[in-house]
């Protein structure tokens, strides 16, 4: 069970969308969940997204193993497959689709149970 789970994105106004800590284990999940077609340009704005989430919170979490990791919830294809994972690969990150991926769902499904609860809270009067 993860200590932490947060938006970067929401945090910080830009970045990826979940970060996932263990403190006992000493490490940062990164994920940014891609639900359309993913293009060449979705693929390099993930690693930009989850980069930038890393430099971010390295000096929160120092000493902790980052790990980053793209979620693609594979409705509608990837067109550029080929080319996408080994550039995810030269940037260390992880690609998981939900066709094939039982963590990859969990994944997907922890970020949208965090949107829902984001946008109730957001539809509270007041909020």
């Amino acid at each position: 069970m993860p200590d932490e789970v947060f938006s970067p994105e929401l945090e910080f106004g830009s970045g990826c969308d979940l970060a996932i800590v263990s403190h006992q284990q000493r490490t940062v999940l990164l994920v940014e969940v891609k639900r359309s077609s993913l293009s060449w340009s979705d693929t390099q704005k993930a690693i930009r997204q989850l980069g930038e989430s890393e430099d971010r919170l390295r000096t929160r979490y120092s000493g902790y193993r980052f790990e980053k990791s793209l979620v693609h919830d594979k409705r509608k294809g990837c067109s550029t497959y080929a080319m996408a994972v080994p550039l995810l690969e030269s940037a260390g990150v992880r690609y998981l689709n939900t066709a094939h991926s039982k963590k990859a769902k969990r994944l997907r499904n922890l970020y949208l149970r965090m949107r829902r609860r984001r946008e109730k809270e957001g539809s509270k009067p007041g909020a």
